[in-house]
């Protein structure tokens, strides 16, 4: 099964010692695609309150009940530092959470830490001084300023962008295709209803070559005519299996 960001928004977040909560979005490098956390809404457990939880803390979903599983325990994830909700997260914030988690957020030796294959990057054990919030982490939940990250950027904020082909405008980003490890975006689902009215299309994210957050709008190099050629949809087949002759004759698989 393919997953998605809208797909996988609302799947409950069982930690080693019951339900957390569900996934609301997920927070991704817009230089890399690389997607750096996923924001958890922690709803009746801890009203009110969000917090970021790294690929790498999840075991793969399971479709069938939706829930996305972690090794992860309640006292882990209630000590980690608080995110405002409203406001870019701050880079002090981001490394906060990171030395809770004994994770690193950028890499795994020279190996990119999200590209990595599910259990390879592996949360450090939490010791007994993380599971109390300290003096600092408290310090850092402050209102995010001079030192947001301009690139770590909401994927669900992209939903509903408009699409423009080489030659017009065409549709608009119906959702993001997510990489098996939940590490990475791969695709960008186009939903054509303004064009071809019931079609929806997968793009790979690489071929966007330029977004525009002021104006919500993305850009492809592909043409209308290599768009209408090309595959379908369809988050119930593998994407490198999806009509193949058809996509390699857009390049749409040739990353």
């Amino acid at each position: 099964m393919v997953h998605t960001i809208y797909g996988l928004k609302g799947y409950t977040i069982g930690a080693a010692d019951g339900d957390i909560g569900s996934v609301s979005d997920a927070l991704f490098d817009d230089q890399t695609s690389l997607i750096r956390w996923w924001v958890v809404d922690t709803g009746h457990w801890l009203p009110g309150r969000k917090v970021l939880l790294p690929p790498a803390a999840f075991s793969p979903p399971d479709d069938a009940s939706k829930r996305l599983p972690t090794s992860l325990t309640k006292a882990q994830i209630e000590a980690s530092p608080d995110i405002l909700t409203d406001k870019p997260v701050d880079r002090q914030i981001e490394e906060a959470i990171s030395r809770h988690y004994a994770w690193d957020p950028y890499s795994i030796g020279d190996v990119p830490a999200f590209i990595a294959p599910w259990g390879t990057a592996a949360i450090g054990a939490i010791t007994p001084e993380h599971d109390e919030k300290d003096a600092v982490a408290q310090e850092l939940e402050v209102e995010a300023g001079e030192n947001v990250d301009p690139h770590l950027r909401s994927a669900a904020a992209i939903l509903g962008y408009y699409v423009n082909a080489a030659d017009g405008e065409f549709g608009h980003v119906e959702d993001l295709v997510v990489a098996d490890g939940l590490n990475r975006l791969t695709h960008v689902v186009v939903d054509t209803r303004n064009w071809l009215p019931g079609r929806k299309v997968v793009l790979p994210i690489k071929k966007f070559k330029a977004v525009d957050w002021f104006e919500q709008t993305i850009a492809t190099e592909f043409t209308r005519q290599q768009i209408e050629n090309g595959p379908e949809f369809d988050p119930g087949k593998p994407l490198d299996e999806a009509d193949a002759e058809k996509a390699d004759h857009v390049g749409y698989w040739r990353l």
